[in-house]
């Protein structure tokens, strides 16, 4: 497999991404439509601000590239929010249900797969998010859909944010966020220096996580 470019269009820049994206479509492989959020009840709902364009699955299809449906837990308001997730992966059953919820979502909308997107969970989480991302990746599979999930960017003896990465075997792609070195309220820095991405993807290596994974 050669070079696959993935993007991800933002609700809140939807108009200015899907201009690019239709201006230079022969460019990408896969687009993340940044859509959807998980609710305290565990549903699955769109972010009060996006726009659910249709159109813009139908034009990736008619260049074949792959779109996905990107579900987070980042709240309307606030911050990252593991309870949401424990909400949906604590028990076989609400992982079922989950599962059920996100396979009626990518055929409704016809999406080629979803990206998940749940971050800064804690450790105590790691085996319930294994469990939900393979159990949802056979899901899928099943279906003829791909799964892709962030992954936080770990290096030797720093936190897992509740990801056994090796584990996760169920996702066909693992989108290492590689860009978040600093941020708005860290110290000064770049947002992905070369030598820490190396480290980054040198450590997944150390791993053994299969290169074919790696996004």
């Amino acid at each position: 497999m050669g070079l696959q470019i993935f993007a991800s269009i933002p609700y809140w820049d939807q108009a200015r991404a899907v201009s690019v994206f239709r201006e230079h479509v022969d460019v990408f492989d896969g687009i993340s439509l940044f859509w959807y959020r998980l609710d305290e009840d565990g549903s699955i709902v769109k972010y009060d601000a996006t726009v659910e364009d249709t159109s813009i699955i139908s034009f990736a299809h008619a260049n074949d590239v792959q779109i996905l449906a990107l579900i987070a837990n980042l709240p309307e308001r606030g911050d990252w929010d593991a309870e949401l997730v424990d909400a949906v992966i604590s028990t076989p059953e609400r992982r079922r249900t989950h599962v059920n919820d996100i396979l009626a979502l990518l055929k409704e909308k016809d999406f080629d797969g979803v990206s998940i997107d749940y971050e800064f969970l804690n450790d105590s989480q790691k085996n319930d998010f294994t469990a939900f991302v393979n159990e949802l990746g056979r899901a899928l599979h099943e279906h003829g859909k791909i799964l892709a999930v962030a992954i936080h960017p770990q290096r030797l003896g720093e936190e897992t944010r509740g990801q056994d990465i090796p584990s996760l075997t169920g996702a066909d792609i693992l989108v290492f966020m590689t860009y978040d070195e600093h941020w708005e309220t860290s110290n000064p820095g770049p947002m992905a220096s070369i030598s820490w991405m190396r480290e980054v993807l040198t450590y997944a290596k150390r791993l053994r996580v299969p290169l074919r994974q790696i996004y």
